[in-house]
């Protein structure tokens, strides 16, 4: 590891450009991201490639392998030890709560103590927005991961109760584009975020995506700017 994995990402980019129904070049770039420690570009390139028309034949190994090592470094730093006050600190420790929060949802386990790690990972996003912490093309990965997890739930439903596991899919999904939308708003210099944002306007109103979802939140202050997870598109 330490390496640098710039130009064999970029290979792998623009072989998802000549084949962009593959999920083969997805899943290597997951690999990239996992030598690399980043465990959110990671999940959204395994999303990338489990949406992809033609997904990798073990993304589902590797989604479990990353999840897996999340939950850990989730519950090793569990407890109640003093939270980082800077952004990049923040930002480090928001990200894996993220992943290990989709990771409740695909698994479907722990189910009763997903809402009070939703209503923590939420509030977080929240304030990094206020902050301009998380930048729009990030915000959007966050979608496509919930939106892959609430496609996962319904396709492959986890034991136990499936039900309740793929409201909570929607529910977050719903969250996460009202933020998008919201940010789009802000943000008029970017078509395709704007379009984005209309997309996930009528994402609400979609019966077969969000059926019996939560309704999204009011419209709040959030903001581009700033950092993000990764730089895959």
């Amino acid at each position: 590891l330490g390496k640098d994995w710039s130009v064999a990402a970029a290979h792998y980019r623009a072989a998802g450009r000549l084949i962009p129904s593959e999920g083969h070049h997805w899943n290597q770039l997951g690999v990239i991201a996992q030598f690399e420690g980043d465990h959110f570009l990671n999940l959204y390139c395994h999303a990338r490639s489990g949406l992809s028309e033609a997904p990798f034949a073990r993304n589902s190994d590797n989604v479990l392998a990353l999840l897996t090592r999340v939950e850990q470094l989730v519950t090793d730093t569990g407890g109640d030890p003093p939270r980082p006050t800077d952004k990049e600190g923040r930002c480090r420790r928001f990200y894996p709560r993220f992943v290990h929060l989709v990771g409740m949802l695909y698994h479907g386990s722990d189910l009763n103590s997903y809402k009070a790690n939703e209503e923590e990972v939420l509030i977080e996003l929240h304030s990094l927005l206020d902050l301009d912490t998380i930048d729009p093309r990030t915000l959007t990965k966050m979608a496509a991961c919930c939106i892959w997890a609430a496609a996962e739930v319904e396709s492959h439903p986890p034991s136990g109760d499936s039900r309740r596991c793929s409201d909570f899919a929607r529910g977050l999904c719903c969250h996460l584009f009202s933020k998008v939308s919201v940010v789009a708003r802000g943000t008029p210099d970017s078509p395709l975020l704007a379009t984005l944002g209309v997309l996930c306007d009528w994402a609400f109103h979609d019966a077969r995506l969000l059926r019996d979802a939560p309704p999204p939140p009011p419209p709040g202050p959030g903001g581009g700017g700033g950092g993000g997870g990764g730089g895959e598109d």
